[in-house]
């Protein structure tokens, strides 16, 4: 837990058409959840600042709820990263 970088930060990006590109390219399927996100994207791009931002993924095992949450290496998800 102390070995994590509390202090490293990055710019937050809210290009929606860049993010929605970056998730069909990422991610085959799972449209729901990748409306959600975009949707999530949308509201904080106007509101600018929320409070705790978390998304909780549920379903069963295998259906790769850990593939959102852990970064891909592929050069597409990791231009998104400031």
């Amino acid at each position: 837990m102390l070995d994590l970088p509390w202090q490293d930060y990055t710019i937050d990006s809210y290009d929606l058409k860049k993010a929605k590109k970056v998730l069909d390219n990422d991610h085959y399927g799972m449209d729901k959840i990748k409306e959600r996100i975009l949707e999530y994207l949308a509201v904080l791009k106007l509101k600018g600042d929320m409070k705790s931002p978390i998304l909780c993924f549920v379903g069963p095992p295998g259906i790769g709820k850990t593939s959102w949450a852990v970064p891909s290496p592929m050069p597409s998800a990791a231009s998104t990263r400031a």
